[in-house]
């Protein structure tokens, strides 16, 4: 199986007996896993150093110069640095086991033959810093570009946007009596979905991408919708101050943005909630089972 990284922009191969994922392949014994880790720098961060690894050697494979690593509790894996992008593979083992199995040693020699760089162009940091200040994508306008903090937690950059959106789709909160993590927008409506600005890479979708949008005052939405344990509401908002987060390591962008009116609110009943819940239970379990086939 291949799996690819377009925002970080990089490719290589593993075995079809594996379970793929965005930053983890595990075996299918289930005792070992590796660890993909990648990053964004202008110069080489090598991260494997805070981490307590010790280098045992380096190896130069397809005209990448690779770090070989160790780590005390039974950890190998390979670092490498090009371009801007630090990469960084890690076997580890589950249980007792202080080792990887040979298995997953075997899978991350045929990663690191088979592992390439892509096309520039499709990286996230590219396409950011191709953006410009008056530039429109979806129903916004880029009103200011604010650079990146780098590091692990830290991020690739963040777009502030210009404009209101009318946008209709489903209000959550989800959250318990002592605590909440805040309402939130996401799946939009057909005609909504165009108007939320996109950076990423257009292999990975087809069409406009799943979106979720949190509030960024949460008081003003706990009164339009009210306090609750737990919510969930079809709605028509208005929204402004949209801003766009890429954070390193990330899937995607963290989007917040303001809740200026609300036009239109529907709780959604128990009873669909349900079935909702069922629907959503099935496609999980079918996503699950398909991803032990693909990459992410």
């Amino acid at each position: 199986m291949t799996y690819y990284d377009l925002g970080h922009g990089f490719r290589f191969e593993f075995p079809s007996t594996w379970m793929g994922r965005k930053i983890e392949l595990a075996d299918p014994a289930g005792s070992s896993s590796i660890i993909v880790d990648s990053l964004f720098a202008t110069s080489n961060p090598r991260f494997y150093v805070s981490g307590g690894a010790r280098v045992t050697g380096a190896q130069a494979i397809n005209g990448l110069e690779w770090t070989a690593l160790a780590w005390p509790d039974g950890r190998r894996g390979y670092y490498a640095y090009r371009d801007g992008v630090a990469i960084e593979f890690v076997a580890m083992a589950y249980g007792k086991r202080r080792a990887p199995s040979a298995a997953a040693l075997a899978t991350l020699t045929q990663i690191l033959s088979s592992f390439s760089f892509v096309d520039d162009r499709s990286r996230l940091d590219r396409q950011l810093a191709a953006l410009r200040t008056g530039q429109k994508l979806g129903g916004l306008t880029i009103e200011r570009i604010v650079p990146g903090t780098g590091g692990f937690g830290g991020t690739v950059g963040r777009i502030e946007f210009a404009g209101r959106l009318t946008l209709t789709g489903n209000v959550h909160l989800e959250g318990t009596l002592r605590s909440s993590s805040g309402y939130f927008f996401d799946s939009l409506d057909n005609a909504s979905r165009p108007l939320i600005p996109h950076v990423g890479c257009p292999e990975e979708t087809a069409g406009p991408p799943s979106v979720q949008i949190k509030f960024s005052n949460q008081d003003f939405a706990e009164q339009q919708f009210g306090k609750h344990a737990w919510y969930n509401g079809k709605a028509t908002v208005v929204v402004d101050n949209f801003s766009e987060t890429f954070y390193n390591g990330g899937a995607g962008a963290f989007i917040s943005a303001r809740l200026v009116a609300v036009i239109d609110k529907k709780p959604i009943p128990q009873g669909e909630l349900a079935v909702r819940a069922e629907l959503s239970a099935a496609r999980c379990s079918r996503d699950s089972k398909a991803a032990q086939h693909g990459g992410g």
